[in-house]
């Protein structure tokens, strides 16, 4: 579109991956040979549901609610690059909240900061849920993308460094541009779910303008595993059950 190209991070030769092993591989063009089968109007609800370009509700002093454009101010360019994230901003809680759905079954659950208020009778008063919540994928859908995301975590993904040792880790590395003053500059991201099998939590790390290396991967994955290992000793979390059907990276 627009005579312009797209192109994965790195060089490499022809992959022959499944859906799966598209996510797994974190491969640009894959996501969009797989988006040019989704009319731009489902991308677009799509990004609605799962709250993209909308505040988070939780009243953070200078928070950004992103951009996400309409279908009709999409050029040839952007339902390509929205595919693999680029034409649409988002700030760190709305990245989170994806995988928090996905976590929790396709159920978008508002954020919130405060679990409860301890009085001075040392009885906790448990905050009131009285945000609503909102089916965005059905479950079996979320289970899938569970799947999916574990490869990328996998030895042959993006993020190896994020595993953890008896756990299915899902997650997703990221790497983004930023254009500022006529220069780039990179935002590096791991966000994982702790386990694939039974989540519990979701875990995200942001680090920008990294040194030396640039790749989510690369630098924000080993300190998800850090952190999330920590989790896992606190809460006394059970090892995780081996998937007895995983789902494959390569076209046999």
């Amino acid at each position: 579109p627009n005579k312009q190209e797209f192109h994965d991070s790195t060089n490499h030769d022809t992959w022959n991956l499944t859906a799966a092993g598209v996510l797994g591989k974190s491969s640009n063009t894959g996501m969009i040979q797989i988006s040019e089968a989704i009319p731009s109007s489902t991308l677009y609800d799509y990004f609605k549901k799962f709250q993209l370009g909308e505040f988070s509700g939780l009243g953070l002093p200078g928070e950004s609610r992103g951009k996400v454009h309409e279908v009709a101010k999409w050029d040839g360019r952007t339902k390509y690059a929205v595919a693999f994230g680029q034409g649409l901003t988002v700030n760190a809680i709305q990245a989170v909240g994806v995988y928090a759905t996905v976590a929790n079954g396709g159920v978008y659950s508002p954020p919130s900061l405060i679990r409860g208020i301890r009085e001075a009778s040392a009885t906790e008063v448990v905050a009131p849920e009285n945000k609503e919540q909102i089916k965005v994928i059905e479950p079996e859908t979320a289970e899938t993308l569970l799947k999916m995301m574990e490869l990328a975590t996998s030895d042959e993904g993006t993020a190896r460094t994020a595993q953890i040792p008896g756990y299915r880790i899902a997650g997703k590395s990221g790497t983004a541009e930023l254009k500022h003053d006529g220069k780039t500059t990179y935002f590096s991201s791991y966000i994982g779910v702790v386990s694939a099998d039974d989540p519990k939590f979701t875990v995200a790390v942001f680090i920008r303008n990294p040194k030396g290396q640039i790749f989510g991967g690369v630098v924000a994955a080993p300190v998800f595993r850090e952190v999330a290992s920590f989790l896992i000793q606190n809460r006394e979390m059970a090892p995780s059950t081996p998937d007895p059907k995983p789902l494959a990276m390569w076209w046999e």
